[in-house]
């Protein structure tokens, strides 16, 4: 058995939505998660978002959903690994 190698420079996660009753489910495991590696809030989504991912009947209108409301935090460095 073989396994890839990987280099993480970050450990992130998305966020949940403002609208997501109980808030905060994915930092709350975030915060569980025990890493050496650098731990970074990346991602975050548009305040004035708009319906529900899960209400998207297919996968063109969901990435649509995901492209226009979940964005990049400005202020990271994120260089491509080169092998």
């Amino acid at each position: 058995m073989t396994f890839n190698k990987y280099s993480w420079d970050y450990f992130t996660y998305v966020p949940d939505k403002s609208t997501t009753k109980p808030a905060n489910k994915m930092k709350a495991i975030f915060d569980l998660v025990n890493t050496p590696v650098e731990k970074a809030l990346l991602f975050n989504w548009n305040d004035n978002i708009d319906g529900k991912l899960r209400n998207r009947p297919d996968y063109a209108s969901r990435r649509k959903f995901i492209s226009e409301n979940l964005f990049f935090i400005n202020g990271f460095d994120i260089k491509k690994v080169r092998a």
